[in-house]
């Protein structure tokens, strides 16, 4: 995702579906070939995630990227924009 003024994403599904499955930040880097650290910084959203880190997470969590990595209100900004009269 590309981002505006620094602007961060934290992804609260994320952690709440890591942490549901029982995955620590240690397990979660080490599958993604990363240091705990970089996959903290990625999961508060300091840090963009790679395509390749997002496929093999939703592999792993057997979902898509919706459940995950939507971000509601980037969206509705984008819905709202996208409908409004000119």
């Amino acid at each position: 995702m590309k981002r505006k003024n620094n602007q961060a994403y934290f992804y609260p599904k994320l952690k709440g579906k890591r942490n549901e499955l029982g995955f620590t930040l240690d397990d979660m880097a080490k599958k993604l070939g990363i240091s705990t650290d970089c996959y903290f910084r990625k999961e508060k959203g300091k840090t963009d995630f790679y395509l390749c880190e997002v496929r093999k997470i939703l592999e792993l969590f057997d979902c898509k990227y919706e459940e995950i990595f939507f971000i509601p209100d980037v969206n509705e900004k984008v819905n709202k924009n996208s409908f409004s009269e000119r």
